[in-house]
């Protein structure tokens, strides 16, 4: 979402947080050491968007199969508390799933239990115009 905001030295800046949020991220990401990168074969954690540095979104999990896949049930749910429709792309590490709503905000879930940790409410005010 682009915010632009009216100043009296300029007439409008414009800013695209959610961009620049998922850019830190990724450079916090990039610039991390070697050893804190996962291998190849790390299967438990969903640590990046692409779940690798390879970005392919695959999941190597065998768990869920043909054989068992009407099995499934509704293990958690969880809501916002936003009146949107969204989607996001959960990252998870360490059992701690980190989402974001279409407003900014960050979420940290247990991953097992839907439970949530912690959320940042990114303060936004309410006259701010929105660029079009």
């Amino acid at each position: 979402m682009l915010y632009c905001i009216y100043h009296e030295d300029y007439e409008y800046k414009c800013v695209l947080h959610e961009m620049l949020f998922h850019i830190a991220l990724l450079l916090i990401t990039a610039c991390s050491p070697e050893e804190n990168r996962p291998e190849e074969n790390y299967t438990a954690d969903w640590p990046l968007y692409g779940r690798d540095y390879s970005n392919q979104r695959f999941s190597p999990l065998e768990q869920i199969n043909l054989e068992n896949i009407n099995q499934l049930k509704l293990a958690w749910h969880y809501q916002t508390g936003k009146k949107a429709t969204f989607q996001t792309t959960p990252i998870v590490v360490d059992n701690t799933m980190f989402i974001t709503t279409p407003f900014n905000d960050v979420i940290a879930l247990d991953a097992e239990s839907g439970k949530e940790l912690w959320r940042y409410y990114l303060y936004r005010e309410l006259d701010f115009g929105e660029c079009l």
